[in-house]
């Protein structure tokens, strides 16, 4: 899809079709992600505030339930150990066969150029506009969520310290009429 064609089609779907997701769509999704972030906020100019993908997959061909870290560097997805009771309260916000969790390090973005949680979250949102966008660059659906959620948090602080929960995008097939 080009461009002008995403931007029309931006529209939040929160119902979506009982199908799974490839993997292909999901690293497709990531890696526009990562890539629109590396060129809207290069490091050397913004510095590193640990912006960092995690999918919480629901119905991804295989992949079991659960939580996946998108390494941006590799394009691999990194297992998350996790409490059941996390993939289950993600289960909840919406009906969307995956989620893409967008997590920062509070710390560590007060030792950027541009410092502090404010930066943060404008660059979290922006991370996560961007995951939306590649959604529907595939002709996927979804939706952004600003909603920050504290058992994500603290599954992830397992995984790596100081790593906080701070957008969410559903992504999925768009339910036909």
């Amino acid at each position: 899809m080009g461009l002008a064609e995403v931007l029309r089609a931006r529209r939040s779907v929160r119902t979506f079709a009982p199908t799974e997701l490839s993997e292909d769509d999901v690293h497709f999704v990531l890696d526009a992600a990562y890539a629109a972030d590396r060129r809207m906020w290069p490091a050397t100019a913004h510095g590193d505030p640990g912006l960092t993908l995690v999918l919480a997959a629901f119905a991804v061909a295989g992949r079991p339930t659960g939580l996946y870290l998108a390494e941006a560097s590799r394009g691999s997805l990194v297992s998350v150990p996790c409490p059941p009771r996390v993939p289950t309260e993600l289960r909840a916000c919406a009906d969307a066969p995956a989620l893409i969790l967008v997590c920062g390090d509070v710390d560590r973005a007060s030792t950027v150029a541009e410092s502090g949680y404010g930066a943060l979250l404008v660059r979290a949102g922006a991370l996560g506009h961007a995951a939306w966008l590649g959604a529907l660059a595939r002709g996927l659906a979804g939706f952004p969520d600003g909603a920050s959620r504290p058992a994500i948090t603290s599954a992830l602080r397992a995984v790596r310290p100081g790593l906080r929960h701070l957008f969410t995008v559903a992504i999925g097939h768009p339910v036909t009429p």
